[in-house]
């Protein structure tokens, strides 16, 4: 292992990336591949993470994250009643 971690330092070092490390990298392509709209099951399995891990840490990142609160905001709810709030109408 160290002589991998040593080639990683040296290789990083010749492309100006001094003091990336290979979790900076796994983290700039979980984020990318969120913000990219990326299938969460590919993503992950890409990533060797589970569907889990990359929800709760990466989740927020992804375009639809807020998908249906907009839809909610800018629609009508159903009945014209507004949920939780028994006996008020809009």
């Amino acid at each position: 292992m160290k002589t991998v971690r040593k080639a990683f330092v040296r290789a990083a070092a010749d492309a100006g990336l001094a003091g990336v490390t290979p979790h900076v990298l796994r983290h700039t392509a979980a984020s990318w591949a969120m913000q990219g709209a990326a299938d969460i099951y590919a993503a992950a399995d890409f990533l060797g993470m589970t569907v889990e891990t990359l929800e709760r840490v990466y989740g927020h990142l992804h375009p639809n994250q807020h998908a249906d609160v907009g839809r909610a905001l800018t629609g009508k709810p159903k009945g014209g009643q507004i949920e939780g709030a028994k006996g008020t109408r809009r």
